[in-house]
């Protein structure tokens, strides 16, 4: 990601109106959630899997942006048992091992998306 980010303030894209932004990387989450917040999404963060499936079952999100390498529990495990909880949640994986074979075999479930790490502002906006 730049450090200079530049968001344009526009009307909501889609139904999504509650975003999860799973990362071990502070400064991942805090450019995440400012960007979605600037969108008008609500916004929550956790910082592993553990923390993740709490706060999926808690808030109920439209969608989740999941990193893949993370302490505690990584973002497969995490995936998996919120599809258990939720089999029609929304989640996109971030992460920099996209041709990961366990990445790519969550990837052939429609509700499932993968964006590689680095990315820009317009594929998150894509996402949503």
């Amino acid at each position: 990601m730049n450090d200079t980010i530049i968001i344009e303030k526009s009307k909501k894209i889609s139904k999504i109106n509650s975003v999860l932004v799973v990362d071990d990387n502070k400064k991942i989450q805090e450019t995440m959630s400012f960007i979605l917040e600037n969108l008008g999404h609500k916004v929550w963060s956790a910082n592993n899997g553990e923390d993740a499936i709490k706060k999926y079952q808690k808030c109920n999100p439209d969608l989740v942006f999941m990193d893949i390498k993370m302490p505690k529990m990584g973002g497969i495990e995490a995936i998996t048992k919120i599809k258990k909880i939720d089999n029609k949640a929304n989640i996109i994986i971030m992460t920099a091992f996209s041709e990961n074979n366990d990445v790519r075999e969550l990837a052939k479930d429609n509700s499932i998306k993968i964006i590689d790490k680095p990315f820009e502002i317009a594929e998150i906006k894509k996402c949503l």
